[in-house]
């Protein structure tokens, strides 16, 4: 659901003139670069501190986006 709901307010809705929920709510065009970068459930490599030995990558899924932590190209990770 967090996946969704960031696609929706970042996608232009004919309702609201052509303007994304967030720019219609903010008075700014948002920043959209982090939404065509990934898709749900796309694999992802990703390093693991826990992981001992070679190779310290993990294979994982993308869920989400960050909202909270990190910068905007921050990720949830399904492992």
């Amino acid at each position: 659901m967090d996946y969704l709901y960031i696609v929706f307010n970042l996608t232009s809705l004919k309702s609201l003139g052509f303007q994304t929920p967030y720019e219609s709510l903010e008075g700014q065009t948002p920043d959209v670069s982090m939404i065509i970068r990934l898709k749900f459930w796309d694999p992802i490599l990703f390093k693991c501190d826990k992981s001992r030995g070679f190779p310290n990558k993990v294979e994982g899924q993308f869920v989400a986006f960050s909202e909270s932590v990190g910068h905007k190209m921050t990720y949830k990770v399904l492992h």
